[in-house]
């Protein structure tokens, strides 16, 4: 409804819509780009574009990473967030983010972000891709300074693959 809503606009380029890791990669190196085309293809036929929104964490309590993350090898792979209120109605007040201090869940991240754009850079309907939040969030367990370090350094490294991946859209 949204693309209807804008076909006829002008000034609105397109829409952006948030697609989760989760639902890209089901299983380590198996990625899923189907609905971003899909999206794609609906905005293209109302001369519209479309921005990703890649999320990696989540703030309702839910998961946006795949299951496979969640292992000893990329230790448990997430954190949990302290979340203020309650988040879409229900008595869960956490959340969770990537432990992208971890060199594994760093390296699935990147690995992600180019597959992507091997998929979709060329394509014309795809205006760019972006991040949800990459602030680190209230931590219901702080991170130590060093896996603050390490998250930064991995997160700009994140960035930089994206970057490379995409080199024909904004990221």
């Amino acid at each position: 409804n949204a693309l209807d809503d804008i076909a006829g606009v002008p000034a609105v380029r397109g829409i952006q819509v948030r697609f989760s890791w989760r639902e890209l990669e089901t299983a380590p190196g198996v990625y899923d780009f189907g609905r971003i085309q899909h999206v794609i293809d609906m905005a293209a036929a109302r001369g519209k574009q479309l921005f990703v929104l890649l999320s990696h964490k989540n703030f309702a309590g839910g998961s946006d990473v795949p299951d496979y993350l969640k292992s000893a090898a990329y230790d448990g792979g997430v954190f949990k967030l302290g979340i203020d209120g309650k988040p879409h109605g229900t008595d869960d007040r956490r959340g969770e983010n990537i432990k992208l201090w971890n060199a594994n869940v760093a390296d699935r991240y990147k690995a992600l972000v180019s597959a992507m754009g091997t998929a979709l850079n060329d394509n014309p309907g795809l205006e760019g891709v972006n991040f949800v939040e990459t602030a680190i969030g209230q931590a219901v367990t702080p991170p130590t300074e060093a896996q603050l370090a390490g998250y930064y350094q991995n997160l700009a490294e994140v960035n930089a693959a994206a970057r490379a991946a995409f080199p024909n859209s904004t990221v």
